[in-house]
């Protein structure tokens, strides 16, 4: 059966909660600063994309120095800030200075569906039995990051290409040049 993929449009509500939910759910994690919730909010969209045919937030991830990160987090977590709702800690995590987001108020986990808070817990359990190094590298290794340019925006899209794809076989190499020449003729 066809997976039916729908609208990536940005939700900045359910994006909102998706940071407070992250924030609070990985609290026992002394390790989990601004490189964890990149990943974690990136993978969590992404992950649900790839097993849902959508997002969670619909946040636009482009491919940065350091991985993937969300071109509206910054923002939206600035705005927390102002209203109260999240508070950001300074830290130190092995020998380096890192920020950590502190959820000040409970996400509501009802703008999730099952499947997605699954996908979410999942990532947080993933992200937190992990180090920051780790799944930096991890997400430097994806399909999406290495086509994308620097500072391009990663489509949703990559969520499908296998990150290890086999080589194709002489028969489609050749079938594929073909085909290129074929489209280019007429052109």
């Amino acid at each position: 059966m066809a997976r039916k993929l729908v609208s990536t449009r940005f939700n900045k509500p359910k994006f909102v909660e998706l940071i407070l939910y992250i924030a609070e759910h990985a609290m026992s994690d002394a390790s989990f600063g601004a490189t964890k919730m990149a990943k974690a909010l990136w993978l969590s969209d992404f992950e649900a994309y790839s097993q849902l045919g959508a997002p969670i937030s619909g946040a636009a991830y482009k491919k940065r120095q350091h991985g993937p990160a969300a071109n509206e987090y910054m923002p939206v977590l600035e705005e927390l800030r102002q209203v109260g709702e999240v508070g950001i800690a300074e830290q130190v995590i092995a020998g380096h200075s890192s920020t950590r987001v502190v959820a000040l108020r409970r996400a509501d986990p009802s703008v999730f569906g099952a499947e997605e808070r699954a996908i979410v817990d999942s990532v947080i359990n993933y992200v937190m039995c992990s180090t920051a190094v780790a799944v930096s590298d991890m997400s430097h290794q994806t399909r999406g990051y290495l086509l994308a340019e620097q500072d391009e925006t990663i489509p949703y899209g990559a969520a499908l290409l296998p990150d290890d794809p086999e080589p194709l076989s002489d028969q489609e190499l050749a079938y594929g040049s073909a085909l290129g020449e074929e489209l280019f003729a007429h052109s």
